[in-house]
């Protein structure tokens, strides 16, 4: 009965393009994402997969086409199909009374539905260097309000006795705005995240804060990397066509670099206050073929005199709008642009092919000049294929490479960082990595993956004029290494309920630096650590 009431459903959401109407998004982190993922390589949906997160109801609409191509699924895709199914089905019935997962609370009405959960997590970490652990705890919520209104939130409190995710360490570990002194006995920090949206048939606009990533990738995006702290920002989403979607955001950022002319004497001392720090940027998307998605858009991050309505317009090329406002004759007096492309190519059954370019400037006349170019990009190309010649494994094969200076800038209230995280790669710029992995599913919702990486981090270059000429151009690419670091890796993951998993990891790792803050003190050396773990909620 109910694959035929979704069969239904779906004619008719394809038939009006339908995605949006009521927004709430998943976490990137949700195992849904890596499904869809696959059930895209597999062909039994479309999806551009170059922006993250996903709508609820996109995620639900995804499933239910899923199910109507159910006949081409291996038997442990079906099962986990009902298991996702038992979630974001309730964006596809009417009542509650349906196989659905397990919740702390939930209702839902004609007018009105909520779900309310809690998030729970630990993690022990064991190696040479001693015993390490994390806690989280917290609680989510989202709701639809009428046939447009959608609402969410969370709060995670966060506590660790090892500092393994600071801005200046080169790995994916989301960051914090940490409380205290890091380095001391216990980490402490939290994270308030959600938003409000209005949707309609073929769009959505809203005030979110959240994790954003844009870039197609399997091992850390090279566009928006999100692994700094949230921050708020206006989102548009639009898709009117079946060939052809669009994301805009404006975004608040953290500059952390003080505005010694708005600082005040507050009675007992100062009143610090940030230079305030923005990001603006849009994603254009088109179908050109079936399968295969082709991305391209600009961004600027821009500080001083607040927000500027030139960067709210979503469609701009936001460079000429920095050279009307700023000419073009000092970097001094300019913002900081970038433009990206991107590439998925869906073409060949249970197979996936990407590539990403993120510019932040190249002069093409002197490209190949060793000595005069200014080649400041970051390219990433991989592959996935998976269920091709044995059922449910697959390998996936990405390397990328990040040019000197790519995420820097010469003023500090315009770098791509909120935080001071990077909002790039993970490894920053001056940068090289090759990520290899095969994945396993041995049974439904069970994931088992060996994987090898091998990641190279080049010394920073502070900025300076020598005789009128800037020492950022014709800089060679890893002339030296600061840091090395290769990681031979088991992972295995079971999702016992629907966002609750048990997790046990081994990594042989060989990380080493000169520059000691890029590692943390916990992974430095030849190392072999297991760690064990487990949450509820995302």
């Amino acid at each position: 009965m109910f694959r035929h009431l979704a069969f239904v459903l779906v004619l008719s959401l394809l038939s009006s393009h339908f995605i949006f109407a009521q927004v709430v998004y998943v976490p990137v982190g949700s195992s849904v994402y890596t499904y869809l993922d696959e059930l895209a390589n597999a062909h039994a949906i479309e999806l551009s997969t170059v922006a993250k997160p996903y709508s609820r109801s996109l995620v639900a609409m995804k499933l239910a086409a899923a199910d109507t191509m159910r006949s081409i699924l291996n038997p442990r895709q079906q099962q986990e199909l009902d298991f996702y199914l038992r979630d974001f089905g309730k964006e596809l019935h009417d009542d509650k009374d349906f196989d659905r997962r397990l919740d702390l609370f939930y209702f839902k009405n004609k007018d009105f539905a909520v779900t309310v959960n809690p998030i729970i997590g630990a993690e022990g970490m064991n190696n040479e260097n001693g015993f390490g652990w994390k806690r989280t705890i917290g609680g989510e919520f989202w709701a639809y309000g009428g046939n447009s209104l959608g609402m969410y939130g969370s709060l995670r409190d966060n506590s660790s006795n090892e500092f393994v995710n600071g801005s200046q360490h080169l790995v994916q570990n989301i960051g914090g705005n940490f409380k205290g002194d890091a380095e001391g006995k216990t980490i402490e920090w939290n994270e308030a995240n959600g938003g409000i949206t209005y949707g309609w048939k073929w769009g959505s606009v809203g005030i979110i804060k959240d994790r954003f990533v844009w870039g197609n990738n399997y091992n850390g995006a090279n566009i928006f990397g999100g692994r700094q702290p949230t921050y708020a920002y206006i989102d548009l989403k639009m898709a009117p066509t079946k060939w052809f979607e669009f994301s805009y955001v404006h975004g608040w950022l953290v500059s952390e670099v003080i505005d010694s002319a708005a600082t005040y004497n507050s009675g007992n001392g100062d009143r610090l206050i940030y230079h305030d720090k923005y990001v603006a940027a849009n994603l254009f998307t088109f179908k050109p073929l079936k399968r295969i998605w082709f991305s391209f858009g600009n961004s600027i991050i821009y500080s001083g005199n607040g927000p500027n309505p030139a960067y709210l317009i979503p469609f701009l090329f936001y460079k000429s709008v920095d050279h009307t406002y700023n000419g073009t004759g000092s970097n001094g007096l300019g913002q900081n642009s970038q433009m990206f492309f991107d590439i998925s190519v869906r073409s060949f059954k249970n197979v996936h092919l990407y590539s990403t370019l993120f510019v932040d400037e190249v002069n093409l006349s002197k490209m190949f000049d060793p000595d005069q170019h200014t080649n400041m990009f970051s390219w990433k190309f991989g592959g996935r294929m998976e269920n091709l010649f044995i059922q449910n494994v697959g390998l996936t094969l990405e390397y990328t490479r990040t040019n000197p200076w790519t995420y820097q800038h010469e003023i500090n209230t315009v770098t791509f960082e909120s935080n001071n995280y990077s909002m790039g790669h993970y490894l920053r710029d001056n940068a090289q990595e090759i990520f290899v992995q095969v994945h396993f599913m041995p049974f439904p919702r069970a994931r088992v993956s060996l994987g090898y990486t091998h990641g190279q981090n080049g010394p920073a270059v502070d900025y300076e004029l020598i005789d009128g000429v800037p020492n950022v151009i014709g800089l060679p690419f890893l002339e030296s290494i600061d840091a090395d670091m290769q990681t031979f890796s088991l992972r295995t993951s079971y999702e016992i309920i629907n966002d609750g998993v048990l997790f046990l990891n081994v990594d042989l790792t060989q990380m080493n630096s000169q520059t000691a803050e890029l590692i943390p003190e916990y992974y430095r050396g030849d190392l072999a650590t297991i760690k064990l773990g487990g949450r509820f909620g995302l």
